[in-house]
Formats: C-alpha cells, sequence, structure tokens
C-alpha cells in the first residue's frame, strides 16, 4: 500500500461520495500522501439557443462549485492536504482522465444505496471507471471504514487474480491483518488443475509469516464472496480488474459489480 501517495477522491455531493472522501483523508494520512478530489459536471445536451448561454453554465456548475468549496473548508479544518477541482463533460471520463494527468495511484468512490441490479443495467459511473481507467480503485458503501485487519482476496491463476493476491498480502504484511484467501477456479481439465495447483502453493508461499486462512467457492461467485466477508467480518475485498474472460467469470463485469455493489465492506478493484 505505500504506492498510495497521491489519491483522487470522486465527489459528486451525494453523502455517500462525502464518506468516501472522508475515508480518502484518512488514507492519506496513513500513507503520509495527498488527496486530490474531482467533482464533474455532466455535460449540457439542450439547446442554447433558448436561453442564455452564461447563465446556464453558471447555474450547472453551481451545485459542483457548492460541493468543492465545503471540501475546501473542511479539508482547511482538518488541515489536510487537498487539491479540488470541478470539470465538465463525462463523468467517468473527466475523472479517469485526470488522475492519469495528475499521476494518482488510487481513485476512491462511493456507493449509493441502490439496488445492485440497478448499478449494473444502467452502467454506473463507478463501474466504468474500473473498466476503462488504468489505477486501481477503491469502493467504499455508505456507512463502512477502510479496515486492513482482515482481508479477503478472491483470487484465480490468472494475470488479473495473482496481480490481486499480490497486493492483498502486500497489505496484510503492511498492516498486521489477517489474509482470507478465496480460491476460484473453473475449468477442470488435468492441465488447468495442475497449474492452479501449483499458484495456490505459490500463495501459501507469499503469504508466509502473516495469518492466513483458504477457504473454498460453492455457487454463484458474487454471492460467495459477499457472504464470505460478511461471515468472517471482512474489513477489505480485494478483487482483479473487469476481465472479457475468466477462469471462473470471477472478474466479469456482472461477477465484479454485483460483488461491489453489495459489499458489506469497501472494495480494492487491483488494476495494475
Amino acid at each position: 500500500m505505500e504506492q498510495y501517495k497521491k489519491i483522487l477522491a470522486a465527489v459528486d455531493g451525494s453523502e455517500a461520495s462525502l464518506h468516501a472522501l472522508n475515508e480518502a483523508v484518512r488514507l492519506s494520512y496513513w500513507m503520509r500522501g495527498s488527496v486530490r478530489v474531482i467533482s464533474v459536471v455532466p455535460p449540457y445536451e439542450g439547446d442554447l439557443r433558448f436561453a442564455g448561454v452564461r447563465d446556464i453554465k453558471a447555474l450547472m456548475r453551481e451545485p459542483c462549485e457548492t460541493v468543492l468549496a465545503k471540501i475546501k473548508k473542511t479539508a482547511e479544518e482538518i488541515g489536510a492536504a487537498v487539491v479540488a477541482v470541478c470539470k465538465e463533460g463525462e463523468p467517468f471520463e473527466k475523472i479517469t482522465e485526470f488522475a492519469q494527468t495528475e499521476g494518482c495511484d488510487l481513485i476512491i468512490t462511493g456507493v449509493e444505496e441502490k439496488h445492485p441490479l440497478y448499478r449494473i443495467l444502467t452502467g454506473g459511473v463507478t463501474g466504468r471507471i474500473i473498466r476503462s481507467g488504468t489505477r486501481d480503485v477503491l469502493v467504499i458503501p455508505h456507512e463502512t471504514y477502510i479496515d486492513w485487519n482482515r482481508i479477503l482476496v478472491s483470487t484465480d491463476c490468472s494475470q488479473e487474480g495473482r496481480r490481486a493476491a499480490v497486493r492483498a498480502i502486500g497489505i496484510a504484511k503492511a498492516y498486521g491483518g489477517e489474509l482470507l484467501i478465496l480460491p476460484v477456479s473453473g475449468n477442470r481439465s488435468a492441465e488447468t488443475t495442475k497449474k492452479s495447483e501449483e499458484y495456490y502453493r505459490e500463495i501459501e508461499t507469499l503469504s508466509s509469516g502473516i495469518p492466513h486462512k483458504f477457504f473454498s467457492i460453492a455457487g454463484n461467485a458474487a454471492l460467495a464472496i459477499t457472504e464470505l466477508a460478511a461471515e468472517q467480518k471482512a474489513g477489505l475485498i480485494v478483487l482483479g480488474p473487469f476481465t472479457k474472460k475468466s477462469s471462473f467469470d470471477i472478474f466479469s463485469k456482472r461477477t465484479s459489480e454485483t460483488v461491489i455493489y453489495s459489499s458489506p465492506c469497501p472494495v480494492l478493484v487491483v488494476k495494475y
């Protein structure tokens, strides 16, 4: 986790996003880093011929500017190193673009209290940030808090799965947390089984020196992950990024977004 020196908090004014900002500031203290905040105004798609353009622009930016003014005031009161900006455009595009331009290591977003199916069908901003961006994304459900004591990582022997496992192991070692390892595998061929066994022996070796447990998965992957996280009182779930193919659909858009929008704790999606 030592590489998360520049954190970008995406804020839309909702309670969930403001809560995520507070957690971003708290994380920056731990990392001795800094927080940048972005709020994005969607582009105006109406006919500007029938209204004063300047007035409409100002009206559209007002909520964004109001949110950022409150953010800056709060940051000054707590002595946080925060840089806040307001952009206009497609939210996920501007957020990922700003993270890239500013050299941010991590994007933090909140999750509104809406049914997971709603988010999946509408293609939520958070999901689009994860799919299109190159930075790790920490998704913080409303009223949950960053906690490294018990870390659940769901992994397979793909490159994405290994990257997630290595990151989770690094966090557990850095903060003295316990690692909960949930291996998944869909293809049961002899070759794949052998490869998986070798991979999990590697994970066992890498986890040496920290408390860790292995669990098995059955049935729906997303449900198994969230239920295990709740049962074990995990403080963080670590996943790989969304991909078109994986051995058990564990990093598919459907599975990953279901986990993100129904998780009982923050979810870290490892991108690099």
